[in-house]
């Protein structure tokens, strides 16, 4: 099997024998997901003795993610993490694929390449963004409050360190502070060794006039930074509705970490859903305002959307890297407009909801 995005994967007879031994019978169109491309994750048909009482049925294969470590920390990506995140989030109701697996399976690739992966159920639906997109406004704030909810569930998973959910000793840190220095260094070698000196430079002396100095500035208002479960990536396609019924999927990036880490990619997805006019202001400011009132704890707008824009900073420039080296095989320029848009979000001192969309419609 091969896919642009991906240096090696399996062959089919490969997966399809791992599956035999698993139980899995009459196995059909085994597929990659089309938009498969940190993880090559697959799906595929097959009946399966040990449960769903043997019928035919659509089952996912989640393997581990190629190409680089955990997006929030410098360690490789663990799916057993992943399964650890899915089983507290069912038990706190909501709804993400069953595991069938019994812990993480592996096999290997030309007797050298090791294929880990574990078996879920396969869920149906729509991204979220794609859904609301045509509805009236009543419907995308019923949608969004359903989003809230699942946040404010999520946000009540604490623990004492920022660390990955396996906690691993080789980072952890006590106070949110360090994390995001030490973060933050590492985007800055990063750039350097991927781009130049001169790249690096230019964010460092960003992150160095509004990082830690915003941070201690929310500290002194009243805001805590605890190490809370933040999923990072969870809006978009990782966040699918069926019958109303919001489903979320894909848990690689999740940490204790930040929770306003949470909104960065939801806000980069739904901005312009947010700035749409509601009652005496936007969307972006009752939803801001309902996670608050439900118990969600956040910093004040404005301070909120300050390091909003940091990790909106971090979270493009990440992602340039990624696409400048994460594959061979499929040269684009994504990577440098990421890279501009990073940047044209710190030329200002603040950016209000409205400004930060303009910037990031103007230069994606």
């Amino acid at each position: 099997m091969e896919s642009p995005n991906f240096l090696y994967l399996p062959s089919y007879l490969d997966l399809k024998a791992s599956l035999n031994k698993l139980g899995y019978t009459d196995i059909k169109n085994i597929s990659l997901f089309q938009y498969s491309s940190c993880s090559p994750t697959y799906h595929f048909q097959a009946r399966n003795k040990n449960f769903n009482n043997n019928k035919l049925k659509k089952y996912v294969l989640r393997s581990s993610p190629h190409y680089q470590p955990h997006f929030l920390f410098n360690i490789d990506s663990n799916l057993l993490d992943e399964i650890k995140v899915i089983s507290l989030l069912e038990k706190n109701n909501i709804n993400v694929p069953k595991i069938y697996s019994n812990g993480v399976n592996s096999f290997y690739i030309n007797k050298s390449k090791k294929f880990d992966f574990f078996i879920s159920s396969y869920v149906e639906g729509i991204a979220v963004d794609k859904y609301m997109k045509d509805l009236s406004i009543k419907n995308k704030m019923i949608i969004l409050r359903k989003i809230a909810k699942i946040y404010l569930t999520v946000h009540k998973q604490k623990k004492t360190r920022f660390s990955t959910i396996s906690n691993s000793k080789k980072e952890v840190y006590r106070s949110y502070a360090k994390y995001f220095y030490f973060y933050n260094l590492k985007i800055y070698k990063e750039l350097k060794k991927e781009f130049n000196l001169e790249v690096a430079k230019k964010y460092k002396k960003f992150i160095d006039l509004n990082g830690l100095n915003l941070i201690n500035k929310i500290q002194k208002s009243g805001y805590k930074f605890e190490p809370t479960l933040t999923l990072y990536d969870a809006s978009a396609g990782n966040m699918l509705i069926r019958n109303k019924k919001i489903s979320l999927i894909d848990f690689s990036t999740a940490a204790y970490a930040e929770k306003i880490m949470d909104f960065t990619s939801m806000f980069f997805v739904l901005r312009n859903i947010f700035i749409k006019n509601f009652k005496k202001n936007n969307i972006f400011e009752y939803f801001f305002e309902y996670y608050k009132r439900n118990g969600g704890d956040l910093p004040n707008k404005e301070n909120f959307l300050d390091l909003l824009r940091i990790h909106l900073v971090n979270h493009f420039i990440k992602t340039s890297i990624y696409f400048k080296n994460h594959n061979n095989k499929k040269k684009d320029l994504k990577h440098k407009k990421f890279l501009r848009l990073a940047f044209a979000l710190t030329k200002q001192p603040h950016l209000n909801e409205y400004e930060l969309v303009k910037i990031i419609n103007i230069y994606n």
